[in-house]
């Protein structure tokens, strides 16, 4: 889980990740306590975790298997010789 930070006003921030928007770029939720002590620590990561519990994750609609299994294929083309012993990889015979 997201570990809080102490912020130079003395309260807790905690960031959890919620989104990733269209272009690309990351979205977060942040969570704050005001109590300086290690309980304001505590305070702000319960309430993200309760936030990241909560939050339901599902894939947007519009994508289909078809369409990222042609996408996932597309992006990582193989080498002229087509011999690749890695992990993950494809191996051409």
């Amino acid at each position: 889980m997201a570990t809080a930070k102490k912020l130079p006003s003395g309260s807790w921030r905690c960031r959890v990740y919620d989104y990733t928007d269209e272009n690309g770029k990351k979205h977060y939720k942040s969570f704050t306590s005001d109590n300086p002590k290690p309980a304001g620590k505590r305070e702000a990561e319960a309430a993200a975790a309760a936030y990241a519990v909560s939050k339901k994750t599902a894939a947007p609609r519009s994508l289909t298997f078809q369409h990222t299994s042609k996408k996932g294929l597309s992006c990582c083309p193989l080498p002229a010789s087509g011999n690749i012993n890695a992990p993950g990889k494809i191996i051409r015979t």
